[in-house]
């Protein structure tokens, strides 16, 4: 949501995003290009580009033609994470002006990088601003272990208590998610097989045991369910860009927390860590793929969306499965042991040249990168000469329901194999079962060892 707030000369400028929301910042630019002065689409663009999720930013402009409150679309109108505050009656702010405001977000089930988002607000090319604090409750001066602190309360102007504040915008409080206890194996429900689960398990078939490995926003986020159910979450290490390492990332609203994790590390050096190379397979969401491999992410159906960590974690990944549907809008699937196409997407995600370049196949093959491309019906692999057609689903006419969807012709391999049954069966793959066997001591090799 967008609040535009005036006072005299000055226009506060108030942009509230939720978590799974990051993206839509593109539409914020696009709402104030013809009403906006520079600076604010400067500074909204720059915020966009970060791709940072669950942030309030304030900006103020002086002579801004802004006026009113103004919904964006796809924001949405739901209570931020800083509530409902009115920025202009709770901050008396001591320094008006061109100032921008650094918010810090406090969330036991997320790592706060305050210190990082500070020192950008402290920015001697930045006009100076106050920082507001949120928190649950406050503690006694000197009553912290100084180590657990983030951000010294020297530099906190403000503090707002909010002793209903929830870890996450559909759980209150989780000790599990606190990393304060973890969470027993015991029966629960599985997820309801739809096409969302049959990606992301065909995409978690890639997984090597022992792997340390990325989830990407979207359906790769079910992975870590699915090997919850699966009972294989201490055979991989599963990370997520916002600081979850081991364990068992969540999906859906309450994407970035986990449960059961080996380490809840600050997400500036998780990017580090990717950024050096420290992963060996990923899984990322697609929304466009060319006949040469490209991929899109970011920008599509005449929207700036963003690209978030995609860039960062595609670039050094020796191993990235690129999962989707292979059409969309309308798309509806008959599951049993295989698949049955009852009504056909609208909409190609396979196109012959992709609107962007989020991802690069020529880069990829100068990396000596793996890559897959999975679907409900089909994979695809990257090879020289581009995409090849390497698995389709049981039930699955290659024609009619492949080939025929394709905005272009991929090669098809010459081994071409059926996608795994148990994908598309109730219950559990056996996974559990497979590591054991991939972990068993070969006896031919230790009889010729010996």
């Amino acid at each position: 949501m967008l609040d535009v707030i005036e006072r005299g000369p000055v226009a506060i400028v108030v942009v509230r995003v939720l978590p799974h929301e990051r993206a839509v910042l593109g539409d914020a630019v696009g709402q104030l290009l013809l009403r906006g002065p520079e600076l604010l689409l400067d500074r909204l663009a720059g915020l966009a580009l970060a791709g940072r999720r669950g942030f309030e930013a304030s900006l103020e402009l002086r002579g801004a033609r802004l006026r009113g409150r103004q919904a964006v679309p796809g924001l949405g109108q739901r209570r931020g994470l800083l509530g409902e505050l009115r920025l202009d009656r709770l901050c008396a702010r001591r320094r008006l002006g061109a100032a921008r405001l650094v918010v810090g977000v406090a969330g036991s089930e997320l790592p706060l990088e305050g210190l990082e988002l500070l020192t950008r607000g402290l920015d001697p090319l930045v006009p100076p601003a106050d920082l507001l604090a949120q928190v649950r409750q406050l503690a006694s001066r000197g009553s912290l272990r100084t180590r657990d602190v983030k951000v010294p309360a020297g530099l906190v102007d403000h503090v707002y208590v909010d002793p209903d504040q929830w870890q996450t915008y559909i759980t209150r409080d989780s000790p599990y998610y606190a990393g304060s206890q973890r969470r027993p194996a015991v029966a629960q429900d599985p997820l309801p097989l739809d096409v969302r689960k049959v990606i992301a398990r065909r995409s978690l078939l890639e997984f090597p045991r022992g792997a340390i490995c990325n989830l990407g926003f979207g359906i790769s986020q079910l992975i870590g369910r699915v090997a919850w159910e699966e009972g294989i979450t201490d055979q991989l290490v599963l990370t997520v860009e916002q600081g979850i390492f081991g364990g068992v990332p969540v999906a859906g609203n309450e994407g970035g927390a986990g449960f059961n994790y080996q380490a809840m590390i600050d997400q500036p050096y998780m990017f580090d860590f990717y950024d050096g190379g420290g992963l060996d397979i990923a899984s990322l969401s697609f929304a466009e793929v060319d006949a040469r491999g490209n991929v899109n992410v970011h920008a599509f159906e005449g929207r700036v969306r963003g690209p978030g960590g995609f860039p960062n974690i595609s670039a050094r990944t020796p191993r990235i499965n690129f999962v989707g549907t292979l059409t969309a809008r309308g798309l509806e699937l008959e599951i049993d042991g295989g698949v049955r196409i009852a009504s056909e997407g609208s909409l190609p995600k396979f196109v012959p040249e992709v609107a962007q370049i989020s991802f690069s196949a020529k880069l990829a093959r100068e990396r000596g990168q793996q890559v897959r491309y999975v679907t409900e019906r089909a994979v695809f692999a990257l090879e020289d000469d581009g995409l090849v057609l390497i698995e389709v689903a049981p039930g699955v006419d290659v024609e009619r329901d492949v080939l025929g969807q394709m905005g272009f012709r991929p090669r098809v391999a010459d081994d071409l194999r059926e996608m795994d049954h148990r994908i598309y069966s109730a219950g559990p793959m056996g996974l559990a079962a497979d590591f054991a066997a991939a972990a068993a001591p070969d006896p031919a090799a230790a009889g010729t060892a010996s």
